[in-house]
């Protein structure tokens, strides 16, 4: 899958991001993190600056069949603490990640 990202401000943090593969009970069985942009530190971004990233999610072999969802968050590299989501059309944060969609493993 491929995430678009806008840069609103300044960061002095490099922040990693996650995308997650996890059942209803919130167990992960894929997962693939990486900086944001694609050959860009978000210490590099400046404001207004766009950029993507291709997240390759690869599935455990042991995974169940069932309906899997596909969650995507940002953290700090140092002490794994996700940073909310802030969603623009709903005026409001979701909490510390968002799901992306689902996925049937059969």
């Amino acid at each position: 899958m491929t995430v678009y990202w806008e840069s609103l401000a300044p960061m002095d943090i490099r922040y990693r991001a996650f995308v997650h593969l996890v059942d209803p009970d919130g167990a992960r069985w894929g997962q693939h993190d990486d900086d944001p942009a694609c050959r860009l530190l978000t210490t590099d971004m400046r404001p207004g600056q766009f950029s993507s990233r291709q997240f390759r999610l690869p599935i455990a072999p042991a995974t169940p069949p069932g309906t899997y969802a596909v969650m995507l968050g940002v953290y700090h590299p140092d002490t794994f603490e996700r940073l909310n989501i802030w969603d623009n059309l709903a005026g409001e944060s979701p909490g510390n990640s968002v799901i992306l969609g689902e996925v049937k493993v059969e």
